[in-house]
C-alpha cells in the first residue's frame, strides 16, 4: 500500500508534463488488483469446497403466456409517442437503450451466474467506437453501429480471461477495476471522451432524425435483442 501511495504521488506530479500519465494515477491500484489476481495461483482464490445442493430451477410460463406477454408490454412501448410530450421523447430513448445494457448484463447475472461490474465500459467503448467510425470516418449508419459490436468483442474476449480462473467476489473485483480503469484513464483521452469531457457525436440516421422515429429504431433493437436472448436461452448456450 505504501509503495502504490507513493508511485501514485509521482505519476500526479508528472502527469501534467507527460499526457499519457492523465489519469493513471487513479487508476494504478486496480492495474495492480488485476495483474495479482491474475498471476496469483488459482487454487489460492478458489472458495473451499463444500457440498452444494443444487437451486430449485425457476418457473417459465408456458410459451403461449411469455409470447403474450411480449406482444402487450411491446405494443404499449409502441404507443408511447402517441401519448408522450415531445419533450419526453429523449428520456424514453434512454430509457430503451438502459434497456438493452441490463439485457446484457442480465445475460451475464441471470443465466450465467457471473458478477460483472464492468457493463458500462463496455457500453462507453462501443459509443465511442460507432461515433470514430460513423462522425469521423464516415462509414454507413449502420455499418458503423455493427463495427462497433465487434471492436469490444476482443475486448471482452481479455477481460473473459480473469473469468475462466475467478469467481464470485474477486471476479466481481476484477471487473470493477476494469470499468473504473477505463473510466479514469482513457475517458478523458483525446480518442474517447476528450480532455474536457466535452463528449461525442452520435449522429441519427437520416432516415430516422425525428425523435418519434429513432424511439421506434430503437425499440426495434430492444426488441431484437429480447428474440436473440430468448433463443439463447431455448438453446444449449443457454
Amino acid at each position: 500500500g505504501l509503495v502504490v501511495g507513493i508511485v501514485e504521488s509521482i505519476f500526479s506530479k508528472y502527469e501534467v508534463s507527460t499526457p499519457w500519465l492523465v489519469g493513471l494515477n487513479k487508476g494504478l491500484p486496480f492495474i495492480i488488483l488485476i495483474i495479482v489476481m491474475l498471476v496469483t495461483p488459482r487454487h489460492k482464490l478458489a472458495p473451499p469446497t463444500s457440498a452444494e445442493q443444487r437451486p430449485a430451477l425457476e418457473w417459465h410460463g408456458p410459451p403461449a403466456m411469455r409470447g403474450g406477454a411480449f406482444v402487450v408490454v411491446f405494443a404499449a412501448l409502441a404507443s408511447v409517442p402517441l401519448w408522450a410530450d415531445t419533450k419526453l421523447a429523449p428520456y424514453w430513448i434512454g430509457a430503451l437503450t438502459m434497456t438493452l445494457i441490463m439485457l446484457s448484463l442480465g445475460l451475464l447475472v441471470r443465466t450465467a451466474g457471473i458478477v460483472s461490474l464492468c457493463t458500462a465500459a463496455f457500453a462507453a467503448i462501443g459509443a465511442v467506437s460507432f461515433s470514430q467510425l460513423h462522425a469521423d470516418a464516415g462509414f454507413p449508419w449502420l455499418v458503423a453501429l455493427l463495427a462497433a459490436g465487434l471492436v469490444a468483442v476482443p475486448i471482452g474476449a481479455i477481460i473473459a480471461i480473469p473469468s475462466i480462473r475467478l469467481s464470485g467476489l474477486f471476479l466481481a473485483l476484477a471487473t470493477l477495476g476494469f470499468g473504473l480503469l477505463i473510466q479514469n484513464v482513457f475517458y478523458r483521452r483525446d480518442f474517447m471522451f476528450t480532455v474536457l469531457a466535452e463528449g461525442r457525436k452520435m449522429p441519427r440516421p437520416g432516415w430516422a432524425a425525428s425523435n418519434e422515429r429513432y424511439y421506434f429504431l430503437v425499440l426495434a433493437f430492444v426488441a431484437l435483442a429480447v428474440l436473440a436472448i430468448s433463443a439463447i436461452h431455448r438453446g444449449r448456450l443457454g
